[in-house]
């Protein structure tokens, strides 16, 4: 009676299974009875990823201050563009027993010191050395002389006196200078030229005799110019020209650089 009763309830349960879709009863856990266990939680999407920092600007390298020299008519002075300035000064125009001292000043001068278009940073960071001439036709045809050196007998001729005194004339403003020359004279920034009481250094070249000796002064000129920036970029430094005058005392004699002060 017993088998027939377990058989009658399982038959009831599999009609009701296949037609009414009846629940299965709950399986027991396979191990010892414990419920079975929950589902995994699916994971949790992940936090959006953060926004990167802003780049951080980045400011262009400055230009490595250069040394440069040009031809120039007297209606370019002082000349715009540039950081700095001096002029090739001499106190007269060459004579026939003095020619040959100007032609070799100039050949040191171009040996010594590149032209503006030979370098690779703009005029803002340089600082030129000028050789005044009578016009600026005659300027621009010289700058253009190849091998520059060929210019110098033209420069030496079309030299522009004028221009030379006004610049010897306003250094003298402090100091007397006496000599031969050529000076070489120098404002920063150019602008500075023509204002009372303006700073200007002023190297006389008057003792020197070789072309050796033209060659080392104006090299010791581009060296100090390109190795110390610091004393002409942004104004005359005081403290820094002190110690290069002194420099070249030591090497050339006592009067030869000076810093003639506001």
């Amino acid at each position: 009676m017993r088998a027939a009763s377990a058989y009658l309830a399982s038959l009831l349960l599999f009609v009701c299974l296949a037609v009414a879709g009846c629940d299965a009863p709950p399986e027991e856990a396979a191990t010892n009875g414990e419920p079975p266990p929950t589902a995994a939680e699916p994971p949790t999407s992940a936090p959006p990823p953060s926004e990167p920092p802003p780049a951080a600007s980045i400011e262009p390298p400055e230009a490595s201050p250069r040394a440069s020299r040009s031809f120039f008519g007297p209606h370019t002075f002082p000349p715009a563009g540039f950081a700095a300035y001096g002029i090739v000064a001499f106190p007269a125009r060459a004579m026939q027993e003095t020619r040959e001292r100007y032609r070799t000043v100039c050949r040191a001068y171009i040996a010594a010191l590149p032209s503006p278009g030979e370098l690779s940073v703009p005029p803002q960071a340089q600082m030129v050395t000028v050789w005044p001439v009578e016009t600026d036709a005659l300027a621009a045809d010289l700058m253009r002389r190849r091998p520059p050196e060929e210019a110098c007998n033209d420069a030496v001729d079309g030299y522009h006196l004028p221009t030379a005194l006004g610049a010897i004339n306003q250094a003298a403003q402090r100091h007397r200078l006496s000599g031969d020359g050529p000076f070489l004279l120098a404002w920063a920034p150019p602008s500075a030229q023509g204002e009372p009481d303006a700073p200007v250094l002023v190297a006389d070249l008057s003792h020197a005799v070789t072309s050796e000796d033209f060659v080392d002064r104006f090299r010791r000129w581009r060296s100090d110019i390109e190795t110390q920036p610091e004393l002409w970029r942004n104004g005359w430094s005081v403290e820094g020209l002190r110690l290069v005058v002194r420099a070249w005392a030591d090497r050339y004699g006592p009067t030869v650089l000076r810093f003639w002060e506001s």
